[in-house]
């Protein structure tokens, strides 16, 4: 479709976090607008930690219909909404947001996305072990997601060994069959404690400046496991690394697509262009590049 004239009739959608400069979600939901004929715009709002609330209460008034929720607000976020839907209780965690009137309704569709852009890739982790690094928003979706399809063992591991705990906790009180073990800092270099892990997820911030360690080395792993990497910039350090030593891989932006697919079901009501929202990232990252 040709471009939508933008006026006041237009409906107004945003993402929130800090910093935020890095999001590609405007690219794929203003497509998916567009593709659709829907008046609408997506624009980024840069919020930090001590003004979360105050922009979450005014956002509403000034007319804008929805946001998603990002690094580092997703469990702060919890607390202001006036409706949690149950898969963000799981996760007690959200990453959407509707406005209705001035009432919020917080929702989260990380876990299903990550799941569903497995399943595009053939990827079953039933039965299977994972090790999810990181106990932040996105690890806890990740986390919460995996146990709920059927993992056989599921590892957490954390710089602050508490919030590891605290993860733990959780999905062991929401999924008796899933007791989750918490790895100390020697075991993530250790090949004893790592060579039967089927797949890792990096679900920290690692990785989004170029000079950033890597998150654990793919030496202690077997070959063929699948090093899967939140960060959907192109190819991160740990990646490359992890590609020459004999693993799969597969960054973020499957997982971007299908939790910005369902992110936009949740405001519009519509089945989301997922194909037109996958192509405009791989066309925007394409230029990026060159």
């Amino acid at each position: 479709m040709g471009n939508i004239q933008l006026n006041g009739d237009t409906k107004l959608f945003g993402i929130i976090g800090h910093p935020i400069k890095h999001t590609l979600s405007p690219v794929m939901q203003n497509a998916a607008f567009q593709e659709l004929g829907i008046k609408a715009t997506y624009v980024p709002f840069p919020v930090g930690v001590d003004n979360l609330e105050t922009v979450l209460k005014t956002l509403p008034q000034m007319g804008v219909s929805g946001v998603n929720i990002t690094v580092p607000h997703k469990q702060a976020a919890l607390t202001l909404m006036d409706t949690i839907s149950e898969e963000a209780k799981k996760i007690c965690a959200i990453n959407t947001v509707l406005f209705k009137g001035n009432k919020l309704h917080g929702h989260n569709t990380d876990g299903i996305g990550f799941i569903r852009s497995l399943e595009e890739k053939g990827i079953n982790p039933k039965g299977k072990n994972a090790l999810v690094l990181g106990a932040g928003g996105a690890a806890r979706a990740v986390a919460v997601a995996l146990a709920d399809a059927g993992v056989k063992e599921l590892y957490l591991y954390n710089r602050t060994r508490e919030r590891a705990d605290l993860l733990s906790q959780h999905i062991d009180h929401h999924f008796t069959y899933c007791s989750p073990h918490v790895l100390e800092d020697h075991q993530i270099r250790s090949k004893e404690d790592l060579e039967h892990i089927d797949i890792v997820v990096n679900a920290t911030t690692l990785g989004l400046n170029p000079s950033d360690p890597i998150p654990v080395s793919p030496i202690f792993f077997k070959k063929g496991t699948l090093f899967y990497d939140l960060i959907y910039h192109g190819e991160t350090n740990w990646i490359q690394v992890a590609k020459q030593s004999k693993m799969e891989v597969l960054n973020g932006l499957s997982m971007l697509v299908h939790q910005g697919a369902l992110s936009f079901e949740f405001w519009t009501g519509k089945p989301a262009p997922v194909e037109t929202m996958q192509t405009a990232l791989e066309k925007y990252l394409c230029r990026s590049e060159n």
